[in-house]
């Protein structure tokens, strides 16, 4: 099992890694490993235990925070992607993600008493969740109407240039806008339609 030390030693060492690669006096990748390696050898190793404990709170504390808001973000993003504008679409999925933290507040709260930092993520989270299921529709407009405005422009834009046939500029203006990779196999597919 990996010890507090070790793990430190591990982060220092990325740490001190990526910035040696940053000094162009060390080029040589061999000399960047062992100086780095040695660095965190002497940063983990030497450190008295009952020091790891305040850092490993906050090591705790981000790790709850990325593992409760990176779900949202990709929710965020997924809406944007799917449908950004269905107001019903926006309550079914901010409202099935509220349901599954709460209950996992429910669940985790007891055993969270002494964490009072991550209680307050939780409750944080349970809040900017339930503001999105009332207003992520108004809040997705106000962020992304232009840019989805251009899309929207563009993607018709597209679609004039293959009904007016010219394969050359379709191909082109095709590769000028940003898609995914469902949108690049419809619009390769009516590409290879034309002559």
């Amino acid at each position: 099992i990996l010890s507090p030390e070790i793990l430190f030693g591990i982060l220092i060492f990325l740490v001190i890694f990526a910035i040696i690669d940053q000094i162009p006096v060390f080029s040589s990748t061999g000399i960047k490993v062992t100086l780095s390696i040695v660095i965190a050898i002497l940063a983990g190793g030497f450190i008295p235990s009952e020091w790891f404990l305040p850092l490993l709170n906050q090591y705790t504390a981000l790790g709850v925070l990325i593992t409760l808001i990176l779900p949202f973000v990709l929710i965020f993003y997924f809406l944007k992607s799917v449908s950004p504008f269905s107001s019903l679409l926006h309550k079914l999925v901010f409202g099935a993600y509220f349901i599954i933290a709460f209950i996992n507040w429910l669940i985790y709260n007891p055993s969270l008493a002494d964490q009072k930092l991550v209680r307050t993520m939780y409750i944080l989270l349970l809040i900017i969740d339930a503001i999105m299921f009332f207003a992520s529709v108004k809040i997705f407009k106000a962020i992304w109407e232009e840019e989805l405005k251009e899309d929207v422009s563009g993607w018709k834009r597209m679609q004039d240039l293959i009904r007016e046939g010219d394969k050359a500029k379709a191909e082109e203006y095709a590769n000028s806008l940003p898609m995914n990779a469902g949108q690049r196999a419809s619009i390769t597919k009516q590409l290879a339609k034309m002559k």
